[in-house]
């Protein structure tokens, strides 16, 4: 009997993955057709890597674009150089008090920098 382990993505196809995604997922369809996935285990796979770039979704009041709340959490997280996830509870807070935070940071960075 074969210990042989059947692996879903060589380290080849993630080379060529990580190589091949731009954040653009109008071409998950293609990307899975060249490596012969799915649309969602290619997804998938970007996840894992931590590569994957989610789509913004445009709210149809106001215009403005509905971030989640946990990208505003990873982005503060960059912004203080914490590993993801150190800050997970501020997920909890208000839409509005995380955006007011890390407007205040990237000002603050911002003033830094000049």
């Amino acid at each position: 009997m074969s210990n042989s382990k059947n692996v879903a993505w060589s380290t080849e196809m993630t080379e060529t993955l990580s190589a091949t995604y731009t954040g653009d997922n109008t071409q998950l369809e293609a990307i899975a057709q060249e490596f012969n996935k799915s649309v969602p285990m290619v997804r998938s796979k970007l996840v894992s890597m931590k590569i994957y770039v989610p789509n913004t979704a445009v709210r149809k009041v106001g215009g403005d674009t509905a971030i989640r709340k946990i990208s505003q959490v990873r982005s503060v997280e960059t912004m203080l150089s914490l590993p993801d996830g150190s800050l997970s509870s501020f997920e909890k807070g208000s839409k509005k008090d995380l955006s007011t935070l890390l407007d205040a940071l990237i000002a603050l960075s911002d003033h830094q920098a000049s």
